[in-house]
This record gives C-alpha cells, structure tokens and sequence, in this order.
C-alpha cells in the first residue's frame, strides 16, 4: 500500500460567477489522503479521502460547506471498474450526499442513494440586497 497526503487552502473565482450573475469566490483549505494499492488484480485499487471546509463569498455573504467523503477505484471480480463515492461531495456541478456507484468504462451510475445540484441555490442565499 502506498500512503500519500496532502493539506491544500486557497482562494479563487468561483464557478458560480456566472450562474449567480455577480462576483463569487471560492476558498477551500483541508486534506487529500490517497492509498493505493497497485499490486492488487481485484477489489479496491485507490481509495480517496477528503475532508474540507469550501466558503463560497460574495460581498458581506458566505456560504459554507463542509466536505467530508471517501472515494473507492475498484476492479469488480468480472474485469469491471467502477468508482463509489461515499459521504458528503461538493455542492457545485454535482454533490452527492450517501453514496454512489459509478462505471468508469461507461459513465453509466449504477446506483445513486441522494444527489443534489441546485448552484441557484447557493446564489440566491449570496445574493446582494
């Protein structure tokens, strides 16, 4: 098994801009731990944790989120890959809250418990006025 972590923080313009209509940036600071297991012909193959605290800003308004997941790359005993996330993922473009499976040769989600992506959402609580 291979080991790696890593802290990340940093501030940036946000995605959301242009769907909000106004100024958004975005900072996230936490950690990235990966395992890697590259001598294994089946099950897991890497496992992605994070852990996060994501502010969305806009003048005086914030938003924040906290980030909190694994991520699991798997080879199935038929050859198959597929990715599972599990836990809370990122609110913008595609947050997944519970857990779900996801065919990597295909695209295709083989199971999906929770999924929510509203970016308005978050505009309107930045929303000046």
């Amino acid at each position: 098994m291979i080991r790696e972590k890593q802290e990340f923080n940093g501030t940036f313009p946000s995605v959301l801009t242009e769907a909000c209509g106004f100024p958004v940036t975005f900072t996230v600071s936490g950690t990235l731990t990966n395992l890697k297991f590259p001598h294994r012909a089946v099950g897991p193959q890497e496992i992605r944790i994070s852990n996060a605290v994501m502010i969305f800003k806009a003048g005086d308004k914030t938003v924040r989120f906290q980030n909190v997941g694994a991520e699991v790359d798997r080879v199935e005993p038929d050859g198959t890959t597929i990715t599972i996330k599990a836990g809370h993922h990122p609110p913008v473009l595609d947050e997944v809250t519970g857990v779900q499976k996801v065919n990597t040769e295909t695209g295709a989600i083989i199971f999906e418990s929770h999924k929510v992506s509203d970016p308005q959402r978050i505009c309107q609580q930045l929303r000046p006025g």
